[in-house]
């Protein structure tokens, strides 16, 4: 018996029994059958679809427009028009002798794992993205959405039939017939290129055709942090289309703070931090994307969050090659009560003054995130060393101060790498002052997060001081005097306070805009003119333009008056175009790093200290996490700076297979010995020495500015990938110097 098809498998088309054929058609009534087929079987409420189709109208208008729409969507189903069942609260297209639809057909086949002949038949209906040709940006906002998470579940439905289509031949020993089954199906792929699929190509014979060979960097081993988010918690089986709703909120989330998201097999979602492109800040992304989410969501809801450094693939779809970091997040999850989020061990290491924290066995609770208030307070209290090999550098600071307390005002940065020991010195410097009497001290920290919302360290320091002033502006500026001035009128203190109220749209205007800025730096000056005053502003690389604006203005609104702006930035970070004084920070002397090395962990053997030293290359924050780790040769990068490190390598671009041979050529290195392995070389070996990643040693040597970031890039190897490489400076034979240690891959 002929059936009405609806096939949604690539370009949308509707087969008619009679052989009439319609395709390629996205009008509404079009739009709202093929989210019915797509849900075929499943009731779908008439409140969801009103709202799905025409949100910008009101209730009762969307009904009736949702009535009209049924009805032409009816005609579209002739003669099979009684699979379309509507009655007062719902619609469902069903499937059976009168219609078929090959989405529906595919998640049949995937949740029976009907895969008996090694041939998953429902294979042959897939010629392409679910909805291939979707016109989107039309005024259907959250149909576009719900399209992209159903074409990203039944693609990975789709290659998880083939995949087991292809176990099964590789279990009768067919490696051959099981490539060529996945040349049968290249829309099935769409380029992807799971694990699986590079262990088949390496097992088959090479003279299938089209067999391949994995293209060089599909996998590598890279820090992450995933975050799985489980809303099935108990036994509660939320209606289908609340859970689409609230799915499709939490990839939002996710994805906003720089998730990879991927929907879990069982339920729920998966993010990876740190992929496809490394972060250092992946671990506190991840932990305030679960916050965030949890905080929103319903009851049971909870969130389990890991850390680990893992085999990563090229395909968006399957991230990681063998799940284990995202097995760990599963298993924080599965532990947590509802609202709660888990998190591994390996996540909170550093972020202690970030986030609070109640630990167990198996890992700790994460009870929130702390303000800024607290973080340079935080990072007084964790230092266990002293503070070495920076005297003249705070003496500077001191002197800068003296001056500025005196009435001529000035501003000091302080640039360098990270963990050189800016924000140390920030804590330093206040320690150090807040014996004085008479001065007032305050801090700005900014934040990752900062940089695509303006003002915002500056509004978060102003919610922290209003509610001393019942939360109103005027209040505040009548506390310091700010009540004369064209920037003090009730219009820009009105804008003003509903930018703290978390209105950002006074910052839409230009005029506006400019009037805030000019009232933050009277209050600014007015607070020096009653007591001397000195601002901490750390991690300025993160600030945002607006942000960035007014500090142009503070630093030439001190001159003058007691006011000292002591700032931090890294080394290729912002600084205010007039900045009165910078002190560069740069490694510290040998005699220092050796210093610091032995107030961490005690005096060692001359060539442990030896190595150690190498490795840190006189930043103290490497040095102390090494030490702290006891390192030897090859124990791999310590966690903390596994992402910080990872996301340095990523920065080099298209000379990061150059940076790998060297890795594996050894910590130093002739130029030689490079230019033999790869003749073309040399250009790319400039723009490392120009990047800071190779320092010069004599005319033709080369060699790491620090180990750490050699293993760091080791660590990234794959064994396959290193074993080629290593191969590769093997092959030249006496060219090899012997003096040389090769790069060891760390297991």
């Amino acid at each position: 018996m002929s059936r009405l098809a609806i096939e949604l498998l690539g370009a949308p088309r509707i087969r008619q029994p009679d052989g009439g054929m319609e395709s390629g058609c996205f009008d509404r009534p079009h739009l709202l059958l093929y989210y019915l087929a797509a849900h075929a079987g499943i009731p779908c409420r008439r409140e969801r679809l009103a709202e799905l189709f025409w949100a910008e109208k009101g209730p009762e208008p969307a009904r009736l427009s949702l009535r009209q729409c049924l009805y032409k969507v009816r005609h579209l189903c002739q003669p099979a028009a009684e699979a379309l069942v509507v009655d007062r609260t719902t619609v469902t297209l069903m499937v059976g002798p009168q219609c078929r639809v090959d989405a529906a057909e595919l998640l049949d086949a995937v949740a029976e794992s009907a895969v008996h002949d090694q041939e998953p038949a429902v294979l042959e209906a897939w010629r392409g993205p679910f909805l291939e040709g979707y016109p989107e940006g039309r005024t259907l906002p959250a149909y576009d959405e719900w399209m992209h998470q159903r074409r990203r579940a039944l693609a990975d439905r789709a290659l998880y039939l083939l995949e087991q289509a292809v176990t099964a031949r590789r279990a009768a020993g067919d490696d051959a017939g099981a490539l060529r089954l996945v040349r049968r199906y290249p829309a099935v792929l769409a380029g992807r290129r799971p694990r699986w699929l590079a262990e088949l190509e390496a097992a088959a014979p090479l003279s299938v055709p089209g067999a391949e060979t994995r293209e060089p960097g599909a996998m590598e081993r890279r820090p992450v942090t995933v975050v799985h988010l489980d809303p099935f918690a108990g036994d509660r089986d939320p209606a289908p289309d609340a859970l689409v709703a609230e799915m499709e909120r939490l990839s939002g989330i996710l994805a906003e703070h720089g998730g990879h998201v991927v929907a879990f097999p069982g339920g729920g979602l998966v993010a990876w931090f740190g992929y496809p492109r490394a972060s250092e800040n992946a671990p506190s992304r991840a932990l305030r994307a679960a916050l965030v989410a949890i905080s929103g969501g319903p009851s049971w809801l909870r969130a389990g969050v890991a850390s680990g450094l893992t085999l990563t693939t090229s395909q968006p779809a399957h991230p990681e090659a063998g799940g284990e970091v995202a097995r760990a997040a599963f298993d924080q999850a599965y532990r947590a009560a509802g609202g709660q989020v888990r998190a591994a061990n390996a996540v909170v290491q550093g972020l202690e003054g970030r986030f609070v924290f109640e630990a167990d066995q198996a890992g700790c609770r994460v009870l929130g995130e702390t303000d800024r208030s607290h973080r340079l307070a935080a990072a007084a209290r964790s230092p266990s060393t002293p503070l070495v090999g920076r005297e003249a550098e705070l003496g500077r600071m001191e002197a800068a101060w003296e001056a500025a307390r005196g009435g001529r005002g000035g501003s000091l940065a302080l640039r360098g790498a990270s963990g050189m020991g800016k924000t140390r010195l920030l804590v330093a410097f206040r320690e150090r002052v807040a014996t004085e009497g008479g001065l007032m001290v305050r801090e700005l920290v900014c934040d990752p997060a900062d940089q695509h919302h303006p003002l915002a360290p500056v509004l978060d320091y102003l919610r922290r001081l209003l509610p001393i002033y019942q939360g109103r502006i005027e209040a505040m500026l009548a506390n310091w005097g700010v009540s004369a001035g064209p920037e003090v009128v009730p219009e820009v203190i009105e804008n003003l306070q509903g930018l703290v109220d978390g209105d950002e749209r006074p910052l839409t205007s230009p005029e506006q805009r400019t009037a805030i800025l000019d009232l933050l730096a009277a209050i600014v000056a007015a607070m020096a003119d009653r007591q001397p005053t000195v601002w901490l502003l750390d991690d300025l690389q993160w600030m945002d333009p607006s942000t960035c604006e007014l500090l142009e203005r503070l630093v030439r609104v001190a001159r003058g008056r007691p006011l000292f702006l002591l700032m931090a930035t890294r080394a290729d970070g912002y600084l205010p175009g007039e900045v009165d004084e910078v002190v560069e920070l740069g490694a510290l002397p040998e005699e220092a790093a050796r210093t610091l090395l032995r107030a961490v962990d005690g005096p060692r053997d001359p060539a442990t200290e030896e190595r150690l030293l190498q490795l840190a290359g006189g930043n103290p924050l490497y040095l102390e996490e090494v030490a702290r780790q006891g390192k030897a040769r090859g124990a791999g990068v310590p966690r903390r700076l596994q992402d910080l490190l990872a996301a340095s390598v990523d920065e080099l671009g298209e000379d990061r297979p150059l940076a790998r041979l060297a890795a594996v050529a050894g910590y130093a290195f002739p130029r030689s010995l490079i230019l033999a392995a790869e003749p073309e070389a040399g250009t790319g070996l400039e723009r490392l020495v120009a990047a800071g990643l190779f320092l010069r040693e004599g005319e033709e040597g080369l060699r790491f500015r620090h180990a750490l970031l050699q293993e760091a890039i080791l660590d990234s190897l794959p064994r396959s990938e290193y074993r080629a490489l290593a191969a590769r400076l093997e092959a030249l034979g006496e060219e090899y110097p012997e003096e040389y240690p090769r790069g060891e891959l760390v297991d």
